[in-house]
């Protein structure tokens, strides 16, 4: 697949949820928010998820990770320290991402009663075996997008653009910092359904997510923290 059709299909697919800004009045200002699971979407999320992980593997080889192509310094600026890839480690940040999710939520969830936002009142289905499988989907889906696939397409990119380019540090932070705030900023706007508390949980969570990745060179880790605390956070409600 040519780099450049692929940097589009994925700009194309991170903004598809925000069609939801053109409609302001539905996506801010609504109280009551219904949650059903649409299993032609989840199916066609896992389909998706699992040839990004397979096209990921390839991009993580070559993408700003090879020798030819880079250097330690730029190994870590993009992903971060791929000696650290033991169970153990991944397990641990897998644990204390799922900790920070936790207290985040919290934290947000007593600032917004205090400032007086209104709560959001959610209709959920039941939790059973069926709902359980379509968050373990949506949680692997978003993780491999927006934390995993999709800055390695970016950077991808950049590797091709700036492979002649004799001194790239200069370029490599700037790129490097817009790649992460994009992907980061982009999952926070498709979760504007959830009022503004929800919305900068969003941020900020994906910014948690994406450090996780950074010190585990994994999605697998970020993908057990987002789903338990999904789990945790429907279970609550």
């Amino acid at each position: 697949m040519n780099k450049f059709t692929e940097l589009l299909i994925i700009i194309f697919i991170v903004l598809l949820p925000l069609g939801s800004l053109l409609y302001p009045e539905q996506s801010l200002s609504q109280d009551v928010y219904t949650f059903s699971v649409n299993w032609q979407f989840t199916v066609f999320q896992a389909i998706l998820s699992c040839f990004f992980i397979y096209r990921a593997q390839s991009l993580f080889r070559t993408t700003f990770f090879s020798k030819n192509s880079c250097t330690e310094n730029n190994k870590k600026a993009t992903l971060g320290d791929t000696t650290n890839s033991g169970f153990f480690h991944k397990g641990l940040w897998a644990f204390l991402a799922l900790i920070a999710l936790l207290q985040l939520s919290y934290g947000l969830n007593l600032g917004a009663k205090k400032l007086g936002y209104p709560a959001i009142n959610v209709i959920l289905p039941p939790l059973n075996l069926s709902l359980v499988i379509s968050l373990a989907i949506a949680a692997l889906w978003e993780e491999v997008l927006y934390r995993w696939y999709g800055p390695l397409v970016f950077y991808h990119v950049y590797d091709a653009l700036y492979k002649h380019t004799k001194d790239k540090k200069p370029w490599q932070k700037v790129l490097v910092l817009f790649t992460e705030i994009f992907f980061c900023l982009i999952f926070a706007l498709a979760h504007l359904h959830e009022g503004i508390p929800g919305t900068v949980n969003a941020f900020v969570s994906a910014l948690i997510l994406r450090y996780t990745v950074y010190k585990t060179s994994s999605f697998i880790p970020g993908f057990i923290a987002h789903y338990v605390y999904n789990l945790i956070q429907f279970a609550l409600l």
